[in-house]
C-alpha cells in the first residue's frame, strides 16, 4: 500500500499544456506538474472529452518529479483509459491523484495509478462491469459478451494493485455482476482504493454540492428508486442546517487585511431550471417528426410524459418513440436482419437513401426511385444530417464534420444505409464478371467446411434378364471418390469520416465493385487453375492422362484432331467396361485459338462436295478464356455437358452462394468497415468428361 500523503493547500499554477476538457500545468511546488481530467474518457461526438492520445502525448512531455492528477469524470472508453493509467503508471514522477468530484467506470480504474489517492469533500467512487453496444447475429453477440469479460479480468490487476491480491474475487465480483457499486470518500478509503478524504480540496461548481448529483442522477438515467436513494443518503436536505466549524484557538494579529470581493454566488435554480428547458426544446424537436402522422396522439401522450418527468434524458426519450413507433409494425418477410421496432417508413426511408446514392454513383445503372427523389442532390454529409435528424437525433449547432462522425458512430441508419450501397455494389459486380466455365461444370452445395467425396457414376450396372419367378439380382455403381472441400477468402471495405466528408461516392461504390469483381474472378482462377494444373485424380493418374484415354495429339484444330477429341470422348467406358457414349459439347480454347476454333465450328461452309463441308459446324459451344493462354496458346480442351456427366464441380458452403458481407461500426477506423466474405471450392470429378490435345 502506498504511503498517505499529507493534505496540501492549494496554489496558483501556470498552464503548460490544454485540452478541451482536460489541462496540465506547472504546480507551484518546485519540479511538480497538475493534470487535470475532467471529462469523459475517449474521443467525443461532443468535444467533452480527455483523449488518451492527446493527454498521453502530453504526459511523455512532461519532466517533473511530481505530478497532481484530478479527476472529475463519469469514464467513458476502456481503451483511453487504460492507456491513460498505464501512462500515468509508467511515468518516472510520483503520482498524486485527488478525486475531486467523481471517479465513474474507467475513470475509478485511472484513479488507481495514483502512489497516493485522495478523496474530496462530497466526492463520490464508482466500479462496475464494462459495457458496450453489439449489432448482429447471436455469434456477434457471444463474441461481444466474451470481449467485456476479457476487458473485466484485465482490469482486475489495476485496482488490485492498490487493494492487495487477496481482494481479486471481491473485484471481480465488481466488474462482472452488473450492478453499480459506489462508494463515499470514507468508503473508498474503508475498501483501499483511497488513502483517505480530505476536506482541504476546492472543488469546483459544476462537481460539488447538489448540481454535481443532478447531473450524476441525470447522466446515468438512475430508476427512480436508486436515484431516490442517493439522494437521501449523501445530498443534505433543505431543512438542515450547516455544522457549526470547529472554532479555533483566536489568534491576535495586528491588522485585518480588506477583505477580497466575494465572487457573485452561482444561482444553481436558474442554471437547473435553463437545462431543464434546453431538454424540453430537445425533446419537442425529436418528436416533431412524427406531428403529421394520423395516429400522432398516441406520440403526442409519450412526449408530454417525458417533458414533464425531469429525470427523462434526450436519449430516453428517443427510445421511448422509436419503441412507440415500432409498435404494431409487421416484420419484413424474408428479412435476414432482425430489427426491433422497424417499421414501413423506416425501410422506405432507407430504400429511398440507398437508390439516391446508387443513382449519384452510375445514373445509367440505377434509375432514380420515386422514394429516392427526397434525397435528390444531397451530398453525403446533407443525407448524414437527414437521417440523424429522421432518427429523431438533433443536429442544432454540429459542423459537417461533428455531423459525419455522429451519423457514422451513431444508432442511427446512416451506417446501415452506406452498408446496403456498399453490398449492392459489390454483389451486382459480382454477378455481372464473366464466368465462361458455368455452362461446363456442376454447381453443389456444400454443409460445411470438412471435406467431401463425390462418387464417379460413369455407368450404370448392366440390366440382366429376369425370369418367370425370378427375383432381382443387385448391381453396384462405381464409387471411385474425389475429394475437395470449400475454403473461406475476404477483404475488408473501410468506408471512412474522411469519405463522408469528401462525399466521395467512388470510395464506397467503385472499390466494392472491384471486390465484387474479384469474388468472381478468384472461383475462374480456381476452376481453370484445375485444367492447367492437371493434378492427380483419386487413382494417382493425372487428369488428363493416356490411361485415362482422354488426352490427344498437340496438334492445331482441325477435322482431325476434332474428330480425335469426338472418338475418345465416345470411346469411354464406365467402371464395368460398358460403352457409356461421352459426346463433347464445349471446344474451350485461349484467344490465341478463338479465330481456327470459330472456322471450324461456327463457320458454315457451301462446298462443291461432301468431303470439303464443316462436320463440327454448330456441333460445339465455343468457350474462349484468357486464363489458359497464360499456360499455352496452343493447348485446347473438350467437354461434356455436366448433365451427361461430372466434369468439374464447383461448390458454396450452405447458404452463402456468392459474395456476402458484414458491417461493423469501427472503432479501428473512424467510420464502418464492410467485410466481405466468400466461400467457395471445386474439383475435377470425372476424366472421363473432359479432353486435353496433348
Amino acid at each position: 500500500m502506498p504511503t498517505k500523503p499529507t493534505a496540501r493547500a492549494p496554489a496558483r499554477s501556470k498552464v503548460i499544456a490544454k485540452g478541451d476538457f482536460w489541462t496540465v500545468r506547472a504546480a507551484a511546488r518546485p519540479q511538480a506538474a497538475e493534470v487535470l481530467i475532467y471529462g469523459d474518457i475517449g474521443e467525443s461526438w461532443w468535444g467533452e472529452s480527455v483523449s488518451a492520445k492527446d493527454l498521453v502525448q502530453q504526459l511523455n512531455d512532461i519532466d517533473a518529479t511530481e505530478i497532481d492528477v484530478r479527476i472529475n469524470s463519469y469514464g467513458g472508453s476502456v481503451a483511453d483509459g487504460v492507456s491513460i493509467y498505464n501512462a500515468l503508471r509508467r511515468h518516472a514522477a510520483t503520482i498524486n491523484v485527488t478525486v475531486d468530484g467523481v471517479a465513474v467506470s474507467i475513470a475509478s480504474l485511472i484513479a488507481m495509478a495514483g502512489d497516493s489517492v485522495q478523496m474530496g469533500i462530497g466526492s463520490l467512487y464508482m466500479v462496475h462491469a464494462p459495457w458496450a453496444g453489439a449489432v448482429g447475429n447471436a455469434n456477434d453477440m457471444r463474441t461481444a459478451a466474451d470481449m467485456l469479460d476479457k476487458y473485466a479480468e484485465a482490469m482486475v490487476s489495476a485496482y488490485t494493485r492498490r487493494l492487495g491480491e487477496d481482494r481479486a474475487d471481491d473485484v471481480r465480483d465488481w466488474l462482472t455482476d452488473g450492478a453499480d457499486h459506489w462508494f463515499t470518500a470514507a468508503e473508498a478509503v474503508a475498501e483501499g482504493f483511497a488513502d483517505e478524504a480530505t476536506d482541504t480540496t476546492e472543488l469546483p461548481a459544476a462537481a460539488s454540492g447538489s448540481a454535481a448529483f443532478q447531473a450524476l442522477f441525470t447522466r446515468f438515467d438512475l430508476p427512480a428508486a436508486a436515484a431516490a436513494s442517493l439522494k437521501e443518503r449523501y445530498m443534505p436536505k433543505p431543512t438542515e442546517a450547516a455544522p457549526n466549524p470547529v472554532a479555533a484557538a483566536p489568534t491576535p494579529v495586528a491588522a485585518a487585511p480588506a477583505p477580497a470581493p466575494t465572487p457573485e454566488p452561482v444561482d444553481q435554480r436558474a442554471a437547473a431550471k435553463a437545462a431543464d428547458k434546453e431538454r424540453q426544446a430537445e425533446i419537442r424537436e425529436l418528436f416533431a417528426i412524427v406531428e403529421s402522422r394520423p395516429d400522432a396522439q398516441r406520440f403526442t401522450d409519450v412526449r408530454d410524459r417525458c417533458l414533464v418527468d425531469a429525470s427523462v434524458t434526450v436519449d430516453v426519450a428517443r427510445d421511448r418513440l422509436l419503441t412507440e413507433m415500432g409498435k404494431g409494425a409487421e416484420p419484413l418477410a424474408g428479412s435476414q436482419r432482425v430489427e426491433p421496432g422497424a417499421m414501413d417508413e423506416r425501410d422506405t426511408f432507407r430504400t429511398g437513401a440507398v437508390a439516391a446514392l446508387l443513382h449519384r454513383a452510375a445514373p445509367g445503372a440505377n434509375a432514380l426511385t420515386e422514394p429516392a427523389r427526397a434525397f435528390r442532390g444531397m451530398n453525403l454529409v446533407r443525407m448524414a444530417e437527414e437521417v440523424l435528424r429522421t432518427n429523431g437525433v438533433s443536429t442544432r449547432g454540429l459542423a459537417p464534420a461533428e455531423i459525419a462522425v455522429k451519423a457514422l458512430h451513431s444508432t442511427s441508419d446512416f451506417p446501415a444505409i452506406l452498408e446496403n450501397v456498399v453490398t449492392k455494389s459489390l454483389r451486382d459486380a459480382y454477378a455481372a464478371a464473366p464466368r465462361t466455365f458455368v455452362p461446363w461444370t456442376t454447381r453443389a452445395t456444400l454443409p460445411d467446411f470438412k471435406e467431401v467425396s463425390r462418387a464417379q457414376l460413369g455407368g450404370a450396372p448392366s440390366l440382366q434378364r429376369v425370369v418367370e419367378g425370378g427375383e432381382y439380382t443387385f448391381g453396384t455403381v462405381g464409387d471411385g471418390a474425389e475429394k475437395y472441400r470449400v475454403q473461406k477468402y475476404g477483404r475488408i471495405v473501410a468506408i471512412t469520416w474522411e469519405t463522408v466528408i469528401n462525399d466521395d461516392l467512388n470510395a464506397f461504390t467503385r472499390l466494392p465493385m472491384m471486390f465484387g469483381r474479384s469474388a468472381a474472378d478468384l472461383e475462374s482462377d480456381i476452376v481453370y487453375g484445375i485444367l492447367i494444373a492437371n493434378a492427380a485424380m483419386a487413382d494417382g493418374v493425372a487428369l488428363f492422362h493416356s490411361d485415362h484415354g482422354n488426352l490427344g495429339a498437340a496438334a492445331a484444330i482441325g477435322d482431325t484432331t476434332l474428330s480425335e477429341m469426338r472418338e475418345k470422348m465416345l470411346m469411354q467406358q464406365g467402371l464395368e467396361g460398358r460403352f457409356i457414349s461421352v459426346q463433347p459439347q464445349y471446344l474451350i480454347v485461349p484467344p490465341a485459338l478463338q479465330t481456327i476454333a470459330q472456322k471450324n465450328t461456327a463457320l458454315p461452309i457451301q462446298p462443291n462436295k461432301a468431303a470439303d463441308s464443316n462436320p463440327f459446324y454448330n456441333a460445339l459451344d465455343l468457350i474462349v478464356e484468357p486464363r489458359l493462354q497464360a499456360d499455352s496458346a496452343t493447348k485446347w480442351y473438350g467437354a461434356a455437358s455436366p448433365s451427361q456427366i461430372d466434369t468439374i464441380e464447383y461448390g458454396y458452403l450452405e447458404g452463402f452462394d456468392g459474395v456476402f458481407t458484414e458491417t461493423k461500426q469501427g472503432f479501428e477506423v473512424d467510420g464502418v468497415m464492410v467485410k466481405c466474405r466468400h466461400v467457395f471450392g471445386a474439383k475435377a470429378i470425372d476424366h472421363r468428361g473432359l479432353f486435353r490435345n496433348g
